[in-house]
């Protein structure tokens, strides 16, 4: 994929959930999971689209610095440091560490920071 310009993301591939069809905003960088979209917006705050099981298109307010899309659940880590996770938590992958982190991955059951 070749993106032109870093503010006009363009995704591509399947559109079953809405998750190749990002909301209007301009992002600095985006992360695709399952039938889902995260984008970490140029204001800090985190838009998701698509899918929306077990809430894993709705991130929770504040800023961040980055963000990353699992299988069913995400992460991103907070302007302080700390990492906020949301989505399916069925075997604690929606349940960050305490601590101070500069990145985080999310994957299939279990996330990095």
């Amino acid at each position: 994929m070749r993106v032109e310009d870093r503010r006009d993301h363009r995704l591509l591939g399947s559109n079953s959930q809405g998750e190749a069809t990002p909301l209007a905003g301009t992002f600095v960088s985006i992360s695709a999971g399952e039938y889902y979209t995260c984008g970490l917006k140029t204001d800090g705050t985190i838009a998701c689209w698509g899918d929306n099981f077990s809430g894993k298109s709705t991130p929770p307010p504040g800023t961040f610095s980055s963000v990353s899309a699992g299988y069913s659940s995400a992460c991103g880590v907070r302007t302080d440091g700390s990492i906020a996770c949301w989505g399916y938590n069925f075997q604690g992958e929606a349940t960050p560490p305490v601590g101070t982190f500069f990145s985080v991955s999310a994957g299939y059951c279990t996330h990095a920071g």
